[in-house]
């Protein structure tokens, strides 16, 4: 019985329904959210069922009105019931109701409260369009700088989120980074090793090549020591005598090798 019920109310909306949400004849009245651009609240169940029972959408322009402050909807939702003059009937009868059961005291102030109703009613109709058409500028206005605002933060947490993103590889490139560091401190130290080698090195061949030197001048005034000690003994050896015949006999040699290859000359 009760899905029956509910059933019902789904294909014949109530009157408060009608009243207070919506009317298909009317464009500006509150309409249904579409389905695929339904807002979720916390209070909303998981099971709800947007598609029969969807959210209202507040409009952006009001609807049409009757006797200046009664909306349209709230007419038509009573034609049903009361005829089209009932709306009418019923508003009068309350203004006369309550005027003669004394709800409403006529007052020595309530002339000033009719005149300044009458005359918002009146600026209302009047001026009311364009005094509309500026709250809505300044309402984009301040909606367009909340949506610029919102983009604003919405890109700056994207660059943070970006930013943390990029700092999730920073352990592997603390790695890299170390393993780099290791390895140009391995370069820098085999390069000095490489550099206090070649000094050794040099340092070694300096002195052998001192050693070397050293026992080449040795060798040099021994020879030259020797050369002079022989010389010396050959010339105090030689007398006046065997000097002069020493060189009559080159001088002989020399003639007989002159005349020997004259012709050859």
């Amino acid at each position: 019985m009760l899905s029956r019920v509910a059933r019902s109310f789904v294909k014949q909306q109530s009157i408060l329904y009608r009243c207070v949400a919506t009317s298909s004849k009317n464009a500006n009245a509150a309409q249904p959210a579409a389905t695929g651009d339904v807002r979720r609240y916390p209070h909303d169940a998981p099971e709800r069922d947007f598609v029969n029972f969807p959210p209202l959408r507040v409009p952006e322009q009001t609807g049409k009105v009757r006797i200046g402050l009664v909306p349209d909807e709230w007419f038509k939702a009573m034609y049903d019931k009361t005829g089209v003059c009932g709306p009418y009937i019923l508003f009068w009868g309350a203004v006369a109701t309550m005027l003669s059961k004394e709800i409403f005291v006529y007052w020595a102030d309530t002339a000033e409260q009719i005149v300044f109703l009458t005359s918002v009613i009146a600026i209302s109709k009047l001026y009311g369009k364009q005094l509309g058409e500026y709250l809505d500028r300044e309402a984009d206005k301040a909606n367009k700088a909340q949506v610029a605002d919102l983009e604003n933060q919405t890109q700056e947490i994207n660059e943070k989120i970006q930013a943390n993103q990029a700092l999730e590889t920073l352990p592997e490139a603390n790695q890299l980074i170390h393993a780099a560091k290791r390895e140009a401190v391995d370069l820098q130290l085999e390069a000095s090793f490489r550099q206090r080698l070649a000094q050794v090195h040099q340092e070694v061949k300096r002195r052998l090549d001192y050693q070397v030197a050293v026992q080449g001048v040795y060798k040099r005034v021994e020879r030259e020591q020797a050369i002079n000690y022989i010389l010396g003994q050959v010339n105090k050896s030689i007398g006046p005598a065997q000097e002069k015949e020493s060189f009559q006999t080159g001088l002989n040699t020399l003639k007989a090798l002159s005349k020997k290859y004259a012709n050859t000359i």
